[in-house]
């Protein structure tokens, strides 16, 4: 028997913020040189981020800025803290949904073949749910050491999500998929039985192919 398939994003989704730019800011707050590169190249850096054809070098480039002079080794570390600062609510405002881990836990306990597929790097969703003791596939964005810091070589966003799930043989449609964002996500939900939108506001015109897209509010922080 073909093992079912479920997906989840993972910022906005399973967590109350995004991860990543949650990590960037403490990273500039806790380092005056880093902060001051990032304001000098700020402008040059919005202007990437504007267009999204380029969005992927502005990406590479905050994410150079913070983490340049960091050994594979520091890196993971830095997400290590990160990842177990947000479980022990050191992050007032990134905090684990508990009815999304409740929903995760309940497919694996269903025997379902859980994916979680994000635009944060791979490398921090992986001590993410390490964190959480959760054993589940990861495709996130890859990064890579470049000049003494490290860069996003490909961003893991809307179609690359589902080239990816196809690298890891998922065959369309899926069961089930999770993600705040219908813009963002859409090849993600469409291409599964039961799409499911996370605390998101009902789009004026939803694709006749989403009409049955079931919105959920999460909203109360795990363990506590």
């Amino acid at each position: 028997m073909i093992q079912k398939v479920v997906v989840f994003d993972l910022d906005e989704t399973l967590l109350s913020k995004d991860s990543m730019k949650t990590w960037f800011f403490i990273q500039f707050k806790n380092n005056i040189l880093r902060l001051i590169c990032l304001i000098l190249l700020s402008p040059f850096v919005l202007l990437l981020l504007f267009f999204r054809k380029y969005r992927i070098f502005g990406i590479s480039l905050l994410t150079w800025i913070a983490t340049y002079g960091l050994s594979k080794s520091e890196l993971e570390q830095s997400f290590k803290c990160f990842a177990q600062h947000i479980k022990e609510h050191k992050i007032p405002s990134l905090y684990w949904y508990s009815e999304g881990i409740l929903e995760l836990q309940n497919h694996l306990n269903a025997g379902h073949r859980v994916i979680l597929a994000t635009a944060s790097p791979e490398m921090l969703a992986i001590f993410l749910l390490q964190s959480l003791n959760i054993q589940i596939e990861i495709v996130g964005t890859p990064l890579q050491q470049k000049f003494g810091g490290w860069i996003a070589t490909s961003r893991c966003w809307h179609n690359e999500k589902v080239r990816r799930l196809s690298l890891l043989n998922v065959q369309k449609p899926w069961l089930a998929s999770y993600s705040d964002n219908i813009k963002d996500d859409y090849p993600i939900l469409i291409n599964c039985k039961y799409p499911n939108l996370i605390n998101g506001n009902e789009p004026k015109k939803v694709n006749t192919h989403l009409q049955q897209i079931k919105h959920l509010t999460w909203h109360r922080p795990l363990n506590k």
